[in-house]
């Protein structure tokens, strides 16, 4: 190995390659080689670029716009229905229930306390505290309940009952007072 390392020494290399003859390649050689090398895969932000800049021809008939229409209108048909056409659906009364505030106007507070009582809870006003809130001075309840009418007063300081002076509906309690009315409708609250 070492005579062979010895025999073949950069001089002798050097020397050989420039005994060597001179050829040129043949003309096939340069489009042969070329063929046979793939082709360099474009970068993922290089193909995205290209697609987004590439123009693109659709074909587009009136029969394909129609029914693409349709189609539209269709979609857009129930997404209203389930929106708001659908029994339950609509804020506030997926379980059937109506949201409704009751509201005293007190600017003064002139009262301790206030309760709403009514058809809607056995005419039990322990549940059914008002609280006061000071910046507007009305007494609120709120509260959710079923669509019909309900019979209600005020049950103010614990003893004295008060008809809602902004109820324009009221009935009489068989017992010579009246009692506020509120109707309640399916889709919204309303209070008359």
């Amino acid at each position: 190995m070492s005579k062979e390392r010895d025999q073949y020494s950069d001089e002798c290399i050097g020397r050989l390659i420039q005994e060597m003859p001179e050829s040129t390649p043949p003309p096939w050689l340069a489009s042969r080689v070329m063929a046979n090398l793939e082709a360099k895969r474009p970068g993922v932000w290089e193909r995205f670029r290209a697609w987004m800049t590439t123009p693109v021809s659709l074909m587009v008939s009136p029969a394909r716009v129609a029914f693409a229409s349709l189609l539209l209108v269709a979609a857009l048909g129930v997404a209203g229905l389930m929106g708001t056409g659908m029994p339950g659906a609509g804020p506030g009364n997926a379980d059937g229930l109506m949201p409704v505030s009751f509201v005293l106007k007190d600017p003064s507070m002139g009262f301790r306390s206030v309760s709403v009582i009514g058809s809607f809870n056995g005419w039990d006003a322990r549940n059914n505290q008002m609280e006061y809130v000071p910046e507007t001075g009305m007494w609120v309840f709120r509260t959710r309940l079923p669509a019909g009418d309900h019979e209600y007063v005020f049950l103010v300081d614990g003893e004295k009952v008060l008809q809602d002076p902004q109820s324009v509906l009221s009935r009489d309690d068989g017992f010579g007072n009246r009692n506020s009315v509120l109707l309640i409708k399916h889709e919204s609250e309303q209070s008359l």
